[in-house]
């Protein structure tokens, strides 16, 4: 459960919470679009506090000769501060409601609303995340020019970092999928789709539209956003899982508690004017 930054370690779990939790997670997979692994890279912690060792923005020193010492220029080692939040889940089960239920599970419809939330939650974290200082190129009317230029451009911005995912506003995606008609699917087979949309020709990389998006971009629904995987762009610490449930007598009621820990973060790595490396930012302007 790692790739929607859930780590597997728990604390005191019976087998009874660790199935209604499974039961949760397994359907907000299916709905975190933006945790997939070629948008976010997730990084396991091992306590809710830690610091990402970075080096200077050179790290590699060229073509050594004979006794030639190899230094970091442009910056001293750093570290990149992180610290984890928590996601709450709180289901509960009177007495009637299981003497009563029609259905069997009484939870069933509470869960489906817990892994829905949890999804639409972590996709906004990481839809801001991506919103935060990233590298820009000038945005071009997909209405008249092909979308293939100015993700090029987008392209070549990035290099040397690869870009992974391309993360589209619903109406920048609408124009793109109407500028380039039957060419949008080619490219690539449906499981190198997986949870994308479209695959870029040319370039092979999954296309991914969010009204996350829409909702964080500067541009709008006409966002774009290139994000390499590698640099990486976007990081989803992630930490223990807190599982609790008891009987309250007075309530009459059964109650279930998970606390999941968290957070993504982005701008681990960036260029001398302090924009992400690993996302570059543009839009439609038609």
């Amino acid at each position: 459960m790692t790739d929607i930054g859930v780590a597997t370690k728990n604390f005191g779990s019976s087998l009874n919470q660790k199935q209604v939790f499974a039961e949760i997670m397994v359907e907000a997979i299916e709905m975190t679009n933006l945790a997939d692994p070629r948008i976010t890279k997730t990084l396991p912690m091992n306590k809710l506090r830690a610091v990402l060792p970075l080096m200077g923005r050179n790290a590699v020193s060229k073509q050594l000769d004979e006794f030639e010492h190899s230094f970091v220029s442009g910056s001293a080692p750093t570290g990149f501060p992180m610290k984890l939040f928590k996601d709450r889940v709180r289901l509960a089960k009177t007495d009637e409601a299981g003497f009563e239920s029609d259905i069997g599970d009484p939870l069933v419809a509470q869960k489906s609303q817990a892994a829905e939330d949890l999804a639409s939650n972590l996709n906004d974290l990481i839809a801001k995340q991506i919103a935060i200082t990233p590298k820009e190129v000038t945005g071009q009317d997909w209405t008249s020019v092909s979308p293939l230029v100015l993700i090029g451009s987008m392209v070549n911005s990035m290099r040397p970092n690869i870009p992974s995912a391309i993360v589209m506003g619903t109406e920048a995606y609408t124009q793109y999928i109407s500028a380039l008609g039957d060419k949008v699917y080619s490219g690539g087979t449906e499981a190198d789709l997986k949870k994308g949309i479209a695959l870029v020709p040319g370039y092979a990389i999954p296309i991914f539209s969010s009204l996350d998006i829409d909702n964080n971009d500067a541009s709008g629904s006409k966002g774009i956003n290139l994000i390499s995987n590698k640099t990486p762009g976007i990081v989803l610490g992630t930490g223990p899982i807190k599982m609790r449930s008891w009987d309250d007598a007075d309530d009459g009621a059964e109650y279930w508690q998970y606390d999941i820990w968290r957070t993504p973060f982005s701008n681990v790595r960036q260029d001398a004017t302090n924009k992400n490396l690993g996302v570059i930012h543009s839009e439609t302007t038609g």
